[in-house]
């Protein structure tokens, strides 16, 4: 593995969002990637709701279904996005509202070539990548080849050179979800609650935590929360990985939340 390289490329990074759609991608170009977005939404007839994003350059929230194409540059470990939804209540009393991330995945980034005679991975022509064999008797059969980035085996390779990225090294394993709480308050994410104080959920967990979060009655409501690529070499981290190199090359996305009033 071309460390150095990899060290400077991590650096450069692109996040980008439709609707609610969420993709990152780790590599050189600032490609923008596109989907369609489904919002399901359960109850909440006397509700209506806006998801909005905030927006660091406005310091503003906006409105995620009249932004377009909303582009996050920069976004290195340790970054977050945060995110509310904005709930005007006509109910006489105050109720719960739950979401959910759902459909989301990690693909293999663009610009890839694999070359299994040179035992060399290439991005945009440029080697970035050893390719070694793969010792592992329960896929070697299938994946003769890997690629591994700091002694973990990330990428599984056929003999032809497709390959596929390990599930315990997909982009999803590094984003943290944060729930961070709700108000009746228009608030900034600088007077929101530090993550430091809050539980690290996952995305398989409810973003409001199994008991959901207050929607004021007759009122309008501000649901805060955040997604976070987790930092593995900070002091704060899980120390899970040991650090994010294992996640460059790949795109990950939200297509679909699911959202209970």
């Amino acid at each position: 593995m071309k460390k150095n390289l990899i060290l400077s490329i991590v650096s450069l990074c692109l996040a980008s969002m439709l609707m609610v759609f969420m993709a990152f991608a780790w590599y050189t170009t600032n490609s923008v990637v596109k989907s369609s977005v489904v919002i399901n939404v359960t109850g909440g007839s006397d509700c209506s709701y806006e998801l909005q994003y905030y927006d660091a350059t406005e310091d503003d929230w906006i409105d995620v279904s009249t932004a377009g194409q909303i582009s996050f540059d920069k976004f290195d470990p340790g970054d977050a996005m945060y995110f509310r939804f904005v709930v005007a209540s006509s109910r006489t009393e105050n109720s719960v509202l739950q979401a959910k991330y759902n459909n989301y995945s990690t693909t293999k980034t663009n610009d890839i070539d694999i070359d299994v005679d040179d035992m060399v991975v290439y991005y945009s022509g440029v080697a970035i990548f050893d390719i070694t064999e793969n010792t592992d008797t329960a896929t070697k059969t299938t994946y003769p080849y890997c690629v591994q980035i700091e002694d973990e085996t990330v990428y599984l390779i056929t003999a032809t050179g497709d390959y596929i990225i390990v599930d315990d090294y997909k982009m999803e394993k590094a984003m943290n979800s944060y729930n961070l709480g709700s108000t009746e308050e228009d608030l900034l994410p600088n007077e929101l609650p530090a993550f430091s104080t809050l539980t690290a959920q996952t995305l398989d967990d409810y973003i409001f935590g199994s008991g959901g979060t207050t929607i004021y009655a007759s009122t309008l409501t501000y649901a805060y929360f955040a997604i976070e690529y987790e930092n593995f070499e900070s002091s704060s981290s899980t120390g899970k990985y040991l650090s994010n190199n294992y996640f460059v090359y790949q795109s990950f996305s939200i297509e679909t939340i699911n959202i209970y009033l």
